[in-house]
């Protein structure tokens, strides 16, 4: 698996903070649904590289791990 970032990469073409402007301080991510949270993890890692302040994760499913 790309895992993570590799995975937005591939999708989107390119790297998904690449076009965060300096003023951008909060951005919300919204995925469909959370199995790991690397990809959440790795991408709000990014953001905090790029200088945005609060990353906010708003998700409609989330997997839980077997017990």
């Amino acid at each position: 698996t790309l895992g993570g970032v590799g995975s937005v990469r591939c999708v989107t073409g390119t790297d998904p903070a690449s076009r965060i402007k300096e003023e951008v301080k909060h951005v919300m991510l919204i995925d469909d649904v959370i199995t790991t949270g690397s990809t959440a993890s790795e991408i709000s890692k990014l953001l905090k590289h790029k200088g945005v302040e609060k990353v906010t994760l708003v998700t409609v499913c989330l997997t839980l791990p077997k017990h």
